[in-house]
């Protein structure tokens, strides 16, 4: 394989995973991503922008029912790896901060109906009470974020999984160029002219800059692939 085209296999291979990536984004946001926000998140957005708290408790009483329909029960985790599967990412904690939260907008009401909201300084509290609640519902990654993990583990592990064939073929790539760069000592004719010798040396200092800059971007990739699986 020459310089040439070891660069162009390069770039197909870059071109293939780019493809592979953009593919999976676009599945995700047209299917996953809908499904579960259809069911649960949607509502939670609606509660976090509610007027009242009666309104923002109604959302959250459907999100609730969002997370039961979709199979999340109170003994499945928001985490892939068993090392991460720690009592702050079951889903019985998500279902109790939930309905922490849909007290608190009980707590808000009877206050409410309590007070005399002709009164500026009484309306000033009731808008911190509010603004209190969607703190708790946005604060963070939102109060949903448990349930959001462990939908997409239970329900599309292969959004975890297409990173082990993208690991392969970054993986073989680089060693397609380290292959490539230490054969090229046994190219060179024992009795080569100087000028031979040089014009192979030049060649060779290209190609480690190719496999320099080749391994770097590859590695990162491969690094960054990696890291997301376990920290999922």
């Amino acid at each position: 394989m020459n310089l040439k085209q070891w660069l162009v296999t390069s770039v197909v291979l870059a071109v293939v995973t780019i493809f592979l990536v953009a593919t999976v984004v676009v599945a995700f946001k047209v299917g996953p991503q809908y499904e579960y926000r259809d069911a649960v998140h949607g509502y939670i957005d609606n509660a976090c922008s509610s007027p009242t708290p009666e309104l923002m408790k109604e959302n959250l009483q459907s999100a609730r029912t969002g997370m039961v329909e979709l199979d999340l029960t109170p003994d499945k985790y928001g985490r892939l790896m068993p090392w991460k599967q720690t009592p702050d990412w079951r889903m019985d904690y998500q279902y109790a901060r939930l309905d922490a939260v849909v007290e608190r907008c009980d707590e808000v009401i009877a206050w409410r109906d309590s007070q005399d909201l002709t009164s500026g300084q009484i309306v000033d509290v009731y808008r911190e009470k509010m603004d209190t609640l969607r703190d708790l519902i946005s604060g963070g990654s939102g109060v949903d974020y448990i349930a959001y993990r462990t939908y997409m583990i239970e329900n599309h592990p292969f959004l975890f999984m297409y990173t082990i064939p993208l690991v392969v073929v970054l993986l073989a790539s680089t060693m397609s160029a380290i292959s490539n760069y230490t054969a090229l000592d046994s190219c060179v004719p024992r009795r080569a002219t100087k000028n031979e010798r040089d014009e192979e040396r030049f060649e060779k200092d290209d190609r480690l800059s190719l496999f320099v800059i080749h391994s770097i971007i590859w590695g990162m990739l491969s690094l960054v692939t990696v890291v997301g699986i376990v920290n999922w």
